[in-house]
């Protein structure tokens, strides 16, 4: 039986909301954050050929119909790669847009059975209007190996990996629930979020395995 801690708890919840405007901004600034310092990079006004990063985030996050769990965990891979990134690594326009697209792919993949292909996520990612982040699956293939080359190859979740993220989400979304609803909530989860749930809380000692089946999924793309 899972130990429920007040992360749990929190973690319960969110799984059980829509995806929000405040989620999808959350995501936007950390992927913003991510590419902030790298050579290239500039604060100037987005590009014209390009939609804005909450903008992209939004359209993807709908065409695909990702829940909140996997985008918790891309955000937790936005995280891992600000902090891996090295000193000489170059930007260009569109980086934030394909960092999103990358982490969101791994973490589609490490916490869903049957995840999306990605000759999928080719066609759930182009937006209307917008060639320039109408990436080929040889493109998005790439971007997917830079990214776990860039990670390690280190796709588990820890509690410790989590609780900023879900600290600054209850910040972000303004979330307030008794304690005491704990039991209730998790009870409440569907059979999709509950694992979601333990994939996430409670993938402990199992780095290898899921490794394994990164490395089928992104062979069989």
């Amino acid at each position: 039986m899972i130990p429920f801690t007040s992360d749990t708890a929190l973690m319960a919840y969110l799984l059980q909301l829509p995806v929000s405007s405040e989620m999808i901004t959350c995501i936007a600034q950390k992927a913003t954050d991510v590419v902030a310092n790298m050579q290239g990079c500039t604060r100037s006004p987005v590009h014209r050929s390009l939609p804005s990063i909450s903008y992209y985030i939004t359209y993807v996050v709908q065409e695909s119909r990702v829940l909140m769990g996997t985008l918790l965990a891309s955000l937790v891979y936005l995280s891992r790669l600000e902090s891996r990134l090295p000193s000489d690594a170059k930007a260009v326009p569109s980086t934030a847009h394909r960092i999103f697209l990358a982490t969101l792919i791994i973490a589609d993949k490490n916490l869903n059975d049957k995840p999306q292909m990605n000759c999928d996520w080719v066609r759930n990612s182009v937006v209307p209007g917008f060639a320039s982040v109408s990436f080929p699956i040889t493109e998005i293939n790439l971007m997917e190996r830079q990214l776990l080359h860039l990670l390690d190859w280190d796709v588990r979740i820890e509690p410790q990996d989590l609780h900023p993220q879900l600290e600054l989400l209850s910040k972000t979304l303004h979330i307030q629930y008794p304690v005491g609803q704990e039991l209730a909530l998790s009870k409440s989860l569907t059979r999709e979020q509950h694992y979601a749930s333990l994939a996430l809380a409670n993938r402990r000692g199992h780095g290898r395995g899921n490794l394994d089946r990164i490395e089928h999924k992104v062979s069989r793309s």
